[in-house]
């Protein structure tokens, strides 16, 4: 009996172990992402800032290079030009969120793999 209750202490410890272990991976990945997020937020603004307005001066300078002789095809060229380039935008980021790959994927397949080798070791196996 005292055998079995040693049995049944190693393999809970362990289980506590493993718990631990896990929940610190999952701990480190969302810490990462957090950290990946914050970074991607902050140098997306400063690149859009800057680019749209190197942007908005590019527009206004084609306008006023055109005024004289054809003001109206160059605002519509201007229009046309951003309209073009926003519906790309969009269509890529949409398809970026298609393909995202699911958040927590390697602390997923590591309790998955954990929960497969506790029923091989409960059935007795290797």
């Amino acid at each position: 009996m005292t055998q079995r209750f040693g049995s049944v202490a190693r393999l809970a410890q362990t289980l506590g172990e493993i718990g631990r272990t896990r929940f610190q991976l999952l701990l480190l990945e969302l810490a990462e992402a957090r950290e990946r997020l914050v970074w991607i937020v902050i140098l997306s603004a400063i690149g859009a800032f800057a680019l749209g307005l190197a942007l908005l001066f590019l527009s206004f300078l084609v306008v006023v290079l055109f005024w004289d002789t054809a003001r109206v095809a160059a605002c519509l060229g201007v229009v046309l030009g951003w309209v073009v380039l926003g519906v790309a935008v969009l269509f890529r980021a949409g398809r970026l969120v298609r393909e995202a790959r699911t958040p927590l994927t390697l602390t997923m397949e590591q309790v998955r793999t954990d929960f497969e080798t506790l029923r091989e070791a409960l059935r007795g196996g290797p």
